[in-house]
């Protein structure tokens, strides 16, 4: 069931969130404090590719499957980059990284430990945001086919939660994710519907075997693994276990105490910290009513993303339709012909590139060129 487009698709979405990494390392290593700066142009470059490679990946597949419906509407790849998954500038989040260790090495913490802590956070901007690009732009481009949905494609290091997600076909009701989430996606028109869930969840399966057995303990616990592998299906399994949770407190061993007159955070391990928990939601998928991580960060010059709008259709893909082109998500053509491009939600700093240009001579290619990345 996953077509050829998808493999490969897939595959570039993860070289591309690599090449990403890699260059984040090397921005970093070389001046934390410049890093944002310097990585601002090849992000975006990276995010251009992955979303107008999934546009031209998701008309190959429907293809592939015997059902090439064709679009409605355009969507407008160019509307993505230069913005993170969350609706704030790119050019704003990518500074939090520094920020965030300035603030570490403020609270007395070790300067080793703070670059580390802030080296990870900007490894997960840059790689989520790489593969979000993609993410969002096909989500559009599942709703402007008409019965048109999508299964979700697990990779082999996918949590517990994404392996569950994978179990349903979706329609156009958001993507799910969560921070350096590598899942994918694959279209699937509705009279498909069956034989793509059917495949989702042989997915399932195929994803927990690829695990050794204590990688399984470890990523759904002991109890549920061997359930699994006593052929329990992963869906009940989960959450039946999910369903013992409820929301409250519960002590943890261990607290870090303030101490005003130094500025500084120290570790008592003889203290208590306060935990608290919310339920899991019993349905298949496990996640209902958890916020969203494009919806837990605000701050800097921030648009609507587009899940925000897909929830706010409702499930009407007529109003879907005008708020895409309220937000300048899918273009139109006018009477001649011509397509009317909504330059008022490009990124300030995003700069097109002509197809004829050579990526040696873009930002991107320079850097990959500085720090040897094969490609």
């Amino acid at each position: 069931m996953l077509t050829n487009a998808v493999r490969l698709f897939y595959l570039l979405t993860q070289n591309l969130a690599l090449t990403g990494l890699h260059l984040a390392r090397h921005f970093w290593a070389t001046d934390p404090t410049a890093a944002a700066v310097e990585l601002l142009p090849v992000v975006t470059q990276l995010q251009a590719i992955a979303a107008h490679q999934a546009l031209a990946a998701n008309t190959a597949s429907l293809a592939e499957q015997g059902t090439p419906i064709e679009r409605e509407w355009l969507p407008y790849a160019d509307s993505v980059p230069g913005w993170s998954n969350n609706g704030i500038l790119l050019a704003d989040v990518l500074t939090y990284p520094n920020w965030f260790r300035t603030r570490l090495l403020e609270r007395g913490y070790q300067p080793e430990v703070a670059d580390r802590m802030g080296l990870t956070s900007l490894e997960r901007i840059t790689t989520t945001n790489i593969t979000d690009a993609a993410t969002d732009i096909a989500v559009i481009d599942a709703a402007a086919r008409p019965r048109v949905g999508y299964v979700r494609v697990v990779g082999a290091d996918a949590c517990a939660n994404c392996i569950l997600l994978a179990g349903r076909f979706y329609w156009v009701e958001g993507f799910q994710r969560h921070p350096n989430c590598a899942c994918t996606h694959q279209l699937a028109a509705w009279s498909n519907a069956d034989q793509a869930q059917k495949w989702a969840i042989e997915q399932q399966t195929a994803a927990f075997d690829r695990l050794t057995p204590e990688q399984q303990d470890k990523k759904f616990g002991k109890d549920a693994a061997e359930a699994i592998r006593q052929g329990g299906d992963i869906g009940q399994v989960l959450n039946e276990r999910r369903g013992r949770k409820y929301g409250g407190t519960y002590e943890r061993a261990g607290a870090y105490t303030y101490d005003p007159m130094r500025g500084t955070y120290h570790f008592d391990p003889n203290g208590t910290t306060t935990v608290r928990t919310r339920p899991s939601a019993t349905t298949r998928e496990g996640m209902r009513g958890v916020g969203g991580y494009a919806q837990q960060v605000r701050g800097g010059l921030a648009r609507q993303t587009i899940p925000s709008l897909v929830s706010q259709s409702g499930g009407d893909r007529d109003v879907l339709k005008g708020l895409l082109r309220e937000h300048g998500y899918i273009v139109e053509r006018d009477t001649n012909g011509r397509l009317k491009i909504p330059e008022f939600n490009l990124a300030p700093t995003y700069q097109r590139t002509s197809p004829t240009v050579n990526l040696a001579d873009t930002p991107l290619g320079k850097a990959i060129a500085a720090i040897g990345i094969k490609r």
